[in-house]
Order: structure tokens, then C-alpha cells, then sequence
């Protein structure tokens, strides 16, 4: 917990290395965040850590890179994971640009990369991670692989494709086709909260369908005059007004 008084130093410092802030795409609707907050909750629940000291720091955490990161200037929703072993929390969260504030809608557990385990499993990257919409995503066919598992989750759950990143292997540096997924609803979803993955972020069908279904990160698409792009979204969603196309990989080890 020390470096995260150090990080609270840090932000406290941080008002004149502020990114100039771009007009925002359309003013905050706070009554649509409520909503989504109340409607995350009913449908899914929280339970991701939620303890008010973790989330603060977290809150402290998510600023710090934000401000590092030139790609984001302007109000916006994102996609939080926090990757350590002992946490595997997933969050949906809101930047709110001019207050310069993190609001957390609501989070659940998570599985990130094993890197411990032999074969092809990797620890997740770390760091933003944009679905620009130039890699196109999918969506799971529903089928089982050899051990019985419908590994993507149910058919038609969203699959977005982040593309080749960097990451570590035993100490090596090399690459995973990094991914954010559902996984498989009886076998796959009882693991969650635990570090299980071959390094994309596994989450539950329902987080999986509210980020799909309220457009959490689907900017670059919903933007995209590409049909091909665009047909990946669904036909009734319910798009967000501030969506945003970012995955922030944390790691709260770090702190």
C-alpha cells in the first residue's frame, strides 16, 4: 500500500500535466449512467471487490494511467480488469473528462492469463487496449472443444479482438493474440475469480452480453461507415451516449 500513497501524491500533483481536454462528443447524460448503474445491478449484480478503500486506490490507479495515456481527452465509457491473482475484478467504468473522476458502474470477476501453467497459456498484458474496429471481432459459434467447454461462452456471445500484444512467458517477452470473452456458462463461469486463462480476459455471459448490448466500448464501430464492421453489432442494442473502445489491463500488485 505504500506506492499507492506515492500514486496519491502523484495525482494530487498531476493538474497542470492534465492532457488539454478535446470538446466532449456529447454532454455527460448522468441520468443514463444511473440507469446503466441500476441496470447492471438487477441483471447482474456486483461482485467484484468492492471494498470503498480498494475501489479509491483503484480510482487513483485508473487517473494515473489515463493521464499517461494521450488517446483519451474526452468523457467516455471503459472496460477495467484488474489482473492480480488475488483481485481478478472486471469493471464497468465511466471517465468523466471535465471532473476528471472515474465512476464505476459495476463489476463482476474475471479470469485472467495463467502464466504459471505450461503449453500455450500466458499472463495477460497489461495496458490500454483499444477495439479500434480495424481488427474485426466476432462472435462464438456456441460449440464444445475436446473437454466439453463452449470456450467462448454461449452462441452469439461477443468476442472483441484487441490483436497481437506483448507479454511474458517465464520471463520472456513474446505475443498472445489478446481477447475479451465470455466463457463457458457451467464449467468456465464457476472459475472465474481465479487466474485460469491462456491470457484473454474471460468473463461471465451476462457481463458479456451488457457490454455487447449497451454498447460499453463500441465507438469505433458504431462511427464505422464499413457494413462488415458494423454488422457485428447487435440489431437491438441499446447504445451508450459516451461510448468509448477502450480495455484498461491493471495490475493492482503495482500499487
Amino acid at each position: 500500500m505504500k506506492s499507492l500513497a506515492i500514486a496519491t501524491i502523484v495525482l494530487s500533483a498531476l493538474g497542470c500535466f492534465c492532457p488539454p481536454l478535446s470538446v466532449a462528443r456529447e454532454a455527460i447524460d448522468f441520468g443514463e449512467i444511473q440507469f446503466i448503474k441500476e441496470t447492471f445491478a438487477t441483471e447482474i449484480g456486483n461482485y467484484a471487490n468492492l471494498d470503498p478503500g480498494y475501489i479509491n486506490f483503484t480510482r487513483q490507479y485508473i487517473l494515473l494511467r489515463i493521464f499517461q495515456n494521450p488517446g483519451i481527452t474526452d468523457s467516455q465509457y471503459f472496460i477495467y480488469v484488474d489482473r492480480h491473482p488475488k483481485e481478478q475484478n472486471i469493471y464497468i467504468c465511466f471517465y468523466d473528462a471535465d471532473r476528471k473522476d472515474i465512476i464505476f458502474i459495476g463489476g463482476a470477476k474475471t479470469s485472467t492469463g495463467n502464466g504459471n501453467r505450461k503449453g500455450g497459456f500466458f499472463e495477460t498484458p497489461t495496458g490500454f487496449f483499444e477495439s479500434d474496429a480495424k481488427i474485426l471481432g466476432y462472435r462464438a459459434k456456441g460449440t464444445k472443444n475436446k473437454k466439453g467447454w463452449k470456450g467462448l461462452g454461449v452462441k452469439d456471445s461477443r468476442v472483441w479482438d484487441f490483436g497481437w500484444q506483448k507479454t511474458q512467458k517465464y520471463g520472456h517477452e513474446c505475443e498472445i493474440r489478446l481477447m475479451m470473452h465470455a466463457t463457458d456458462p457451467v464449467f468456465g463461469e464457476a472459475r472465474l475469480g481465479s487466474v485460469d486463462s491462456k491470457g484473454c480476459v474471460r468473463m461471465s455471459n451476462k457481463m458479456d452480453n451488457f457490454v455487447d448490448h449497451f454498447g460499453i466500448i463500441n465507438r469505433k464501430y458504431e462511427e464505422s461507415q464499413d457494413k462488415s464492421r458494423r454488422a457485428l453489432l447487435m440489431p437491438d442494442r441499446q447504445p451508450v451516449k459516451n461510448t468509448g473502445s477502450f480495455l484498461l489491463v491493471g495490475d493492482s500488485r503495482e500499487f
